[in-house]
């Protein structure tokens, strides 16, 4: 009954991707080992701290190992190195496909954010059969999800008023500025973002840790 209250009125639920929707940070490591071995700079016991974007992570490494590696060309080649193991290792998050399934029986549109590739989307959801009605990405869009401006332009653009509209998000520091725009927020929990849980648990209106939780 409390879901049925908090989420009668939403046509749309925006889904953050990695960590959020898919279970990828073992995915995300894996590539970046391989990509440091084909770029001949992979030391052994190397440790890569989880960042909240990709460039932030190259910096974290050049700065611990005394590397000076370039952003761009490590980004392509990690491109090259995730794509297949997107394609092949990288699962959804708990419930989200019986949530999906759920949402189309129902007529709820789904749409994926991410700061991540479209290709790697793509490559998770083909893998389980599902569709998403849009991907809106960082690379394509030219907007961060820093202060929520993603979610805003994607509301927009497909035609809804922020309070017809769900986000399920792990960080709280790209939602937190959209709490009263209207939309509703709901807090997918995710080990990788332990430090931030209590912020995340405040200003959601929901917080979970099985997309099925969603389900009424």
């Amino acid at each position: 009954m409390k879901n049925y209250e908090l989420f009668e009125q939403i046509k749309a639920y925006f889904i953050d991707f990695d960590r959020t929707l898919a279970d990828s940070i073992k995915i995300e490591k894996k590539a970046l080992t391989a990509t440091l071995k084909v770029l001949g700079v992979y030391r052994e016991g190397m440790e890569f701290e989880h960042k909240n974007s990709f460039k932030e992570m190259i910096n974290n490494i050049n700065q611990k190992y005394g590397l000076n590696l370039d952003f761009d060309t490590v980004d392509k080649e990690f491109i090259k190195q995730a794509l297949p193991l997107y394609q092949t290792e990288c699962e959804l998050k708990d419930g989200a496909y019986e949530f999906w399934l759920w949402a189309r029986k129902n007529n709820k549109k789904i749409y994926v954010i991410t700061l991540n590739e479209r290709q790697f989307v793509k490559a998770v959801l083909d893998k389980y059969g599902l569709e998403a009605d849009g991907i809106y990405t960082r690379r394509d869009t030219g907007i961060h999800k820093r202060d929520g401006a993603l979610f805003l332009y994607a509301f927009m653009d497909a035609g809804y008023e922020p309070r017809e509209c769900a986000v399920i998000e792990d960080y709280p520091y790209y939602i937190v500025a959209i709490k009263d725009s209207g939309c509703k927020i709901v807090g997918m929990y995710d080990s990788q973002s332990e430090d931030e849980i209590n912020l995340l648990y405040d200003i959601s209106d929901l917080f979970i840790k099985d997309f099925r939780e969603l389900i009424f």
